[in-house]
């Protein structure tokens, strides 16, 4: 069977049935536990610390409802090793040039299996530039959405995050998340299977043969853990950013500048289809349809960034400052039509 590497790249400057039966609402946006406050940026750059950046990471995990993913050391390193090659080089991107100062990979799994990470299929990478705070970086990530469908993974256990700043504190950082399944790590630690079907090419070693049940269930093992879907921003989220800009690729080439985009992400462990859209609304404080927005699913992504389960809804302009606005999504699923409905609260706008 044919390996295949699950990698989505991009970059952040600044993943019918006859009888419909209607879903409650209220059993639908999940209901999660009080969690405490996400720590604070930290204004000084230099104390930003490895600590602060893994909790400010799981608290958006949390927040959206997914499992959290522990620092895994390999996957640190790694993530470390590619933040200091881009803060050396005053450079961006997911590659790395032999001979420059920094190098330990050309790709993110050659870096993940350099620092002894020893899954490949499974590992992913997103990447920042320019931020002075792991913050800064990680909120702009969730800002675009190719990076945040690779944050808000259903099925990630793990990651590595590196962050290196100037310590004049101009903002010349680079940052770097390697989030991964680590049962694949586990397995590819493991013998090689020499009976059935299997995969090749998903590990460190390129011919170790991996049982396709125990591939396919380690990633399920994973996403049986996590809700049915995610939302973002969160039900009740405070503080979210009023505009989008700036992503590699483009998700909305023409515009400048956007509003910040609402997305809704299906777990395919729990759907045997994928979902139909019937419609994804947003709506101002005074519950007036906000009408300039656009539409991206799979079948409209002119990127092809999108599967079937992923969904997001980009509004044309800037949304209000410190304003509620309330999303509904409606979607036929598993032969019945669910009623997706939360609200947020924006931020002082800016970044």
């Amino acid at each position: 069977m044919k390996a295949f590497r699950l990698l989505r790249f991009g970059l952040v400057f600044i993943i019918v049935a006859t009888i419909l039966v209607a879903c409650s609402v209220t059993d639908l946006v999940p209901v999660l536990p009080q969690q405490p406050p996400a720590p604070k940026p930290n204004d000084d750059c230099v104390a930003c610390t490895s600590a602060e950046a893994y909790s400010y990471y799981n608290s958006i995990l949390t927040s959206a409802g997914l499992i959290t993913n522990p620092k895994h050391p390999n996957l640190h390193t790694a993530a470390e090793n590619h933040a200091n090659y881009l803060f050396l080089n005053n450079s961006t991107g997911h590659g790395e040039s032999p001979g420059l100062q920094g190098f330990t990979g050309n790709a993110p799994w050659d870096r993940t299996v350099a620092a002894g990470f020893q899954s490949t299929g499974s590992v992913t990478e997103g990447v920042s530039f320019g931020d002075k705070t792991p913050k800064e970086a990680i909120d702009g990530l969730m800002s675009a959405i190719y990076h945040r469908f690779g944050i808000l993974r259903f099925d990630a256990n793990s990651v590595g995050i590196g962050f290196k700043v100037k310590a004049d504190k101009s903002g010349i950082a680079g940052f770097t998340h390697n989030p991964a399944n680590s049962l694949l790590h586990d397995l590819c630690n493991s013998h090689t299977f020499s009976t059935g079907a299997y995969y090749f090419k998903v590990c460190a070693d390129e011919t170790k043969k991996i049982e396709v049940g125990a591939y396919d269930g380690a990633n399920d093992a994973i996403k049986a853990q996590n809700p049915k879907f995610v939302i973002w921003p969160p039900n009740n989220g405070t503080d979210v950013w009023t505009s989008f800009c700036c992503e590699t690729p483009d998700p909305m080439p023409g515009f400048t500048e956007t509003g910040y985009p609402v997305s809704v992400q299906f777990n395919d462990y729990f759907y045997t289809t994928a979902p139909v859209i019937n419609s994804f609304e947003l709506f101002d404080a005074s519950g007036a349809k906000v009408t300039a927005t656009r539409l991206i699913s799979k079948a409209t992504d002119v990127n092809k960034k999108f599967d079937e389960f992923q969904f997001a809804l980009f509004p044309l302009e800037l949304l209000t400052p410190n304003s509620r606005y309330t999303t509904t999504a409606k979607f036929i699923i598993n032969g019945s039509e669910e009623v997706i409905s939360w609200s947020f609260m924006t931020g002082a706008g800016g970044r």
